[in-house]
C-alpha cells in the first residue's frame, strides 16, 4: 500500500506512522481519591505508582463525583500512546 508521494515521505516514517496508528495495546486504570472538583473528562493527567508500575500520561475518559460530604472520587483513565521514532 506504500504509492509515491509529493511529500517524499520515506518507508521508515510510513512504518512508524502505521506502528503508531495500529499496534497499540490499551492501558486502563483506575484511581480512587479525595474529591477533585476541578478536573474534566477528555483532559490528561499524569499518574506515578511505583507499587503498581503505573507511570505515565493518562486520559480522563470516566469521572464520578460524590454529592456526600466524606464520599471518594473515582477516576478511569487510558494510557495516552508515545510516538516512536
Amino acid at each position: 500500500m506504500l504509492s509515491r508521494s509529493a511529500r517524499s515521505i520515506t518507508a521508515q516514517e510510513e512504518i512508524d506512522d502505521a506502528l503508531y496508528n495500529y499496534s497499540y495495546c490499551n492501558e486502563t486504570v483506575t484511581i480512587n481519591t479525595v474529591p477533585i472538583y476541578y478536573l474534566e473528562p477528555n483532559t490528561i493527567i499524569s499518574a506515578k505508582d511505583e507499587q503498581r508500575v503505573v507511570n505515565g500520561y493518562y486520559i480522563m475518559n470516566k469521572i464520578t463525583i460524590p454529592l456526600t460530604y466524606n464520599g471518594t472520587t473515582s477516576i478511569t483513565a487510558i494510557k495516552v500512546p508515545e510516538r516512536i521514532y
